[in-house]
This record gives structure tokens, C-alpha cells and sequence, in this order.
């Protein structure tokens, strides 16, 4: 491997990586929000300790965070760790159904989502490792790391809002599968191109399948318990996207298999 590939990137655990992707995709789920012709008038907390102007201007400021969190955990700031802890802690708080005895189960599922993010980052010895390491001769910036990553995220986001948020729904269950495969293959194709390697276009594009199926499968726990409490389990129609999400599963497991460093989470 030639020496300028001895980049961050590469030192970097894929836990890391996805854990950043993570953030990057909790901001466009925040972004999503905005979208609603309700903004400024719709309650986003189950409680009366915010304001409702002071809610959606929370809420403007997590999506702002959240990005500056995604690239100081893809540099490997220790500070990074902290900042999250102490940001998910305070949406936590924010989120307790006080008025709401239904949303409890959907906010335990998010207790344990951001207390099992914390623990990785600060329990995983490969992460501890990332984060303490020595950033003498370490270059600024690399122009193709920037490209592969932004690359990585541009899937994610298309993954994420696209085929699992939509396409899933419209679509015919071989239709999606033919498509995923396609895209796949394209999105291999240009990581190849970015990397000049194709092992670590392999193991970038199995880090953003991954992260985007955590984060997707988390929101569907979220949904189906939201609906369920709601009484309107007779609408649940998760099945496209779980198939899917199945299809991501192994579709990262096989290129983690191809990659030089296969994925590891503990």
C-alpha cells in the first residue's frame, strides 16, 4: 500500500466510522422534520420544560451538532466522546413521556441506543486506541479520503431517504432488490475509482450499509412501537423495509468478508 494511504481513514476502526455516519444520518432524520407544515406549531417533546419556540430552536441546533460531532469522531477528537454524551443525555431528558405513558417503550429503545453508542465508543479497545493516538505527521486533510467520504455519505443519505424511506413502498419487493443490487454495484464501481483499492471499497461501502441499517432498523423499532401504542397496528407495513434491510445485512457482511479488514464491533 503506498504511503499517502497512510491516512486517519485507515487507522480508523470501522465502529468509528459508522458511529460518525450515525450522526451524519440523525441529522438528515432532524432535517426531515422540517419538511412538515407544522414547524414552530407542532410539540416535539412529550413534556412542558421547553417552550415550543424553544424546541424547534433545539432542534435546529442538534442538526448543526450532530455534523460537528460526525466529522470530530471520523478525526478522532477525544473531546468528540464527551460532547455526545453529554447531547444525548440532554435529549433524553428532553424526550421523558412525562404526559405519556405510551411513549415509554420508544424512549427506553432510545436510552439504550445512545447509551450502547457510548459504550462502544469508550469500551472498544480499538476505539480507546483511535482516540488516543499520537497526531504527529498526520496530515490535515486528504483529498481522497474527503471524496471517498463524502462519497460513502451521499449513499447513505440516497440509502436512507430513497430506497428504505420510499422506494420500498411503491415499488414491488424484486423491483427494490434488482435496484439495491444495481446501485450496489455502481457504488462499488465509484468507491473503486475514489480509492484506487478495491479491498477498501469494499470495507467503505460495508460500514455505510451497516450504519444505515442500524439507524433505519432503530427508527422502524421506534415507528412500530409509536404505532402500536397508538392503536394502529393495523397499518404496519414493515415488510419491504425489512427485507431490505435483511438484503443490507448480508450484503455487508460478504464485502466486510472481501475488504483486508474485515468489520469488527467489539
Amino acid at each position: 500500500m503506498r504511503k499517502e494511504e497512510q491516512t486517519t481513514a485507515m487507522q480508523r476502526p470501522a465502529l468509528i466510522t459508522a458511529i460518525a455516519y450515525l450522526q451524519f444520518l440523525v441529522a438528515c432524520a432532524s432535517l426531515q422534520i422540517f419538511k412538515t407544515p407544522l414547524i414552530g406549531k407542532w410539540k416535539l417533546f412529550d413534556n412542558d420544560w421547553l417552550s415550543l419556540q424553544a424546541q424547534w430552536t433545539y432542534l435546529s441546533y442538534s442538526v448543526l451538532l450532530s455534523l460537528i460531532l460526525m466529522v470530530a469522531i471520523l478525526r478522532g477528537y477525544a473531546w468528540s466522546r464527551w460532547v455526545l454524551i453529554i447531547t444525548g443525555a440532554i435529549g433524553l431528558v428532553l424526550a421523558i413521556p412525562v404526559n405519556n405513558i405510551d411513549g415509554l417503550a420508544p424512549f427506553v429503545v432510545s436510552m439504550a441506543y445512545v447509551a450502547g453508542t457510548i459504550y462502544l465508543l469508550f469500551r472498544n479497545a480499538d476505539a480507546c486506541k483511535f482516540f488516543s493516538r499520537s497526531r504527529a505527521g498526520e496530515p490535515l486533510i486528504n483529498i481522497r479520503e474527503l471524496l471517498a467520504t463524502l462519497f460513502q455519505l451521499l449513499w447513505a443519505f440516497t440509502i436512507y431517504r430513497n430506497l428504505l424511506g420510499q422506494f420500498t413502498h411503491v415499488f414491488a419487493p424484486w423491483t427494490v432488490v434488482i435496484v439495491v443490487v444495481v446501485c450496489a454495484a455502481l457504488g462499488l464501481l465509484i468507491g473503486w475509482a475514489i480509492r484506487r483499492n478495491i479491498s477498501l471499497a469494499y470495507r467503505d461501502f460495508a460500514i455505510t450499509l451497516m450504519a444505515t441499517g442500524l439507524f433505519t432498523a432503530y427508527q422502524l423499532v421506534l415507528t412500530a412501537l409509536t404505532t402500536v401504542s397508538t392503536r394502529n397496528a393495523l397499518q404496519l407495513d414493515f415488510l419491504p423495509s425489512v427485507m431490505l434491510l435483511l438484503m443490507m445485512a448480508a450484503m455487508a457482511f460478504v464485502l466486510s468478508k472481501l475488504s483486508t479488514r474485515p468489520l469488527r464491533l467489539t
